[in-house]
């Protein structure tokens, strides 16, 4: 730590100096005693946490959490952390008095080493028979469900709960792979056991912590002393691994999400430059180790769209030269129609950033820039701050597990809207190039033969609804950012009604592209939340949504009223009109509105469904007339 950046933290007078001390640390990674030093200025600025993250284990925690807390901050999330006390992770749950109703946490992480919750282990488990032994999985694996049940019926809050982490050596040796179940098999089994267990439930994630302190090294991730001592189960060298790991999630959970991996083409897909070299000569073959380390490259842009993430080539080449390069490249793992954009020309790079933006219609900030040359990553940095920008070492064989371990690109979870969103805005692309053809709005809006299928959201759209609340934007008329525990809740009330929308058109399917979520009160319906997707916009299905919307209240409340409050942001502007225009009035301001707050009121009974051109809903019947849906 060197006096310059020590003097950096603690003369950081606000946490915007804070934050920006922090991220010079962000690419190598702090220290302990770094990220300790970024904890304690925080905790003096004592800014609003985005996250509140409660810590518990049967080994001793507290300078692990004030790690998270400085990596975190070097991530761009503010954590406040609690400790719960020391191996009492089942009865912080089960007694609001332990702190947990006080704390209201965001986050609960729970860490259990095996060796003490089943203290079987350490004696050996030679003397146990192989049914004693196979037993031991469903004991730890109970110990935890029954935790987790504990935990969910007392908090709403997300649970990580870190996998089980082996012992340097078994304690049988080499002959411990004979056993049948013995200490390797038995942490395999349990942890492959915990994946498979929690990987539907959307409130509970298992952490690979093991994975974590492979990474660090086994031989250095126990300290016998300090174990004994004061019950450290992980020395102090293994701690900012698992930290950053943690960060990882955290970063997940609140900050505005990544959408699209903008990539170079020379010296980053391939090696060499095309027009230099021309397709047969450029470095992308097997048998060839700097070849071999680009096709590396490729096939881990290829697992990263397949999280979910769009591909978009930005280049200073002619356009002709690289199409032809991927039509004679057929070897290379990427294909050109694995890119949804792409800006092949001479003009600056952060003009075709922001044109590539444009085209798939995210905002500049939704982007990660990939490139070889330091002084186009430099220019974008300068002109395009909010772009995350990544300059690729000279080594290409860094270059995949560059790629891997950058934490903007991570997800949570996946949805099929996901899977297929490469697909989908191909499909985009085609519906664009029909409205042009077409010329006439109403008349491509009939040609699209949009079907909607609209239903109350189950567990099973959980991740999908979760995923709306966290990343829509632009038509969202509250951004209210909801967690999955209470979007379960509001399945699950009869006093509220969470609906999703589904479409599909002649050029494929869209998913799940919208929602609603209502709450009934006494005299009345209010609307808490609507949200569509960018791409389903401006095609009459927000008209169809609020035809929906008045369907669902006049079936609760036929001479009540309906409510509804906009909110504005920054980026919301195209939900402004939503409730004008389905003839809402707008209202006085309620007690406890925001300033900028917009409160509506439509009395149910004289509510309207309105027209919509070219679209089916749910058991085809179309509604180019006024109908309720």
């Amino acid at each position: 730590m060197s006096d310059d950046w020590r003097a950096a933290v603690d003369g950081a007078g606000d946490l915007a100096a804070l934050k920006a001390v922090a991220g010079e640390r962000a690419a190598s990674g702090l220290s302990v005693r770094e990220a300790e030093r970024l904890a304690r200025r925080l905790e003096a600025l004592a800014p609003a946490p985005d996250l509140r993250v409660l810590y518990l284990g049967n080994h001793t925690l507290d300078l692990f959490a004030r790690c998270v807390t400085g990596v975190a901050l070097s991530r761009g999330v503010v954590v406040e952390g609690q400790v719960g006390p020391y191996d009492q992770h089942m009865q912080a749950v089960l007694d609001p008095a332990q702190g947990l109703a006080d704390f209201d946490p965001h986050v609960v992480f729970l860490t259990l080493d095996l060796q003490r919750l089943l203290p079987v282990l350490p004696a050996g488990l030679a003397a146990l028979s192989l049914k004693d032994r196979q037993g031991l999985v469903e004991e730890a694996l109970g110990q935890v469900a029954a935790w987790v049940e504990a935990a969910k019926a007392a908090t709403g809050a997300t649970l990580l709960i870190g996998n089980f982490w082996r012992p340097r050596r078994p304690h049988l040796g080499l002959a411990d792979a004979k056993l049948g179940m013995g200490e390797a098999e038995l942490y395999a089994t349990l942890n492959a056991r915990l994946f498979r267990d929690w990987s539907s439930d959307p409130q509970v994630f298992v952490v690979d912590v093991d994975q974590a302190l492979a990474t660090t090294g086994r031989r250095a991730v126990h300290n016998a002393r300090m174990a004994h001592l004061g019950k450290l189960a992980w020395a102090e060298a293994a701690l900012p691994e698992l930290a950053e790991l943690l960060a990882r999630h955290f970063a997940s959970l609140v900050l505005p999400p990544k959408k699209c991996l903008v990539l170079d083409l020379d010296n980053t897909l391939w090696g060499g430059v095309l027009g230099e070299e021309g397709p047969d000569g450029i470095r992308i073959a097997r048998g060839d180790p700097v070849g071999e380390a680009f096709r590396a490259f490729q096939q881990a842009i290829k697992a990263v769209q397949r999280r979910g993430f769009l591909l978009a080539a930005c280049s200073k080449n002619n356009p002709e030269d690289v199409a032809e390069a991927f039509r004679l490249r057929s070897d290379m793992p990427l294909q050109w129609s694995d890119f949804a954009a792409s800006r092949v020309n001479w003009e600056p790079k952060h003009d075709n950033l922001a044109a590539i933006a444009t085209d798939l219609n995210i905002g500049t900030d939704s982007l990660v820039f990939i490139d070889d040359n330091p002084a186009e990553c430099e220019l974008v940095r300068q002109l395009m701050p909010e772009v995350r920008t990544v300059h690729l070492p000279r080594d290409p064989a860094e270059y995949a597990h560059l790629l891997l371990d950058l934490p903007e690109l991570e997800r949570m979870a996946l949805t099929d809207e996901d899977l297929r969103k490469t697909e989908q805005y191909h499909e985009e692309a085609k519906r664009e190039a029909s409205r042009v053809e077409v010329g006439d709005m109403q008349a491509y809006l009939e040609s699209l033969g949009t079907a909607l299928t609209c239903w109350p959201a189950t567990r099973a759209e959980l991740t999908r609804v979760h995923q709306l609340f966290a990343k829509t934007n632009q038509f969202n008329v509250t951004t209210k950012r909801y967690k999955p525990a209470e979007l379960e809740r509001f399945m699950l009330s009869p006093d509220w009604h969470l609906e999703v929308v589904a479409a599909r058109d002649r050029f494929g399917d869209l998913g799940i592209v919208g929602l609603f979520l209502l709450e009934r009160r006494a005299q009345s319906v209010a609307v808490d939340s609507v949200i569509l997707s960018c791409r389903a916009m401006g095609r009459g299905v927000e008209t169809a949504m609020g035809n929906r919307i008045k369907a669902v209240a006049a079936d609760w409340r036929p001479d009540g009223q309906l409510e509804a409050v906009f909110r504005p942001t920054r980026k919301n502007k195209p939900s402004a009109d939503f409730f004008t225009a389905q003839g809402f009035a707008e209202a006085p301001l309620g007690d406890t509105s925001a300033p900028d707050d917009r409160h509506f009121r439509l009395a149910i009974g004289e509510a309207k469904p309105l027209p919509v051109t070219g679209i089916t809903i749910d058991n085809g019947e179309r509604e180019d007339e006024p109908q309720a849906g």
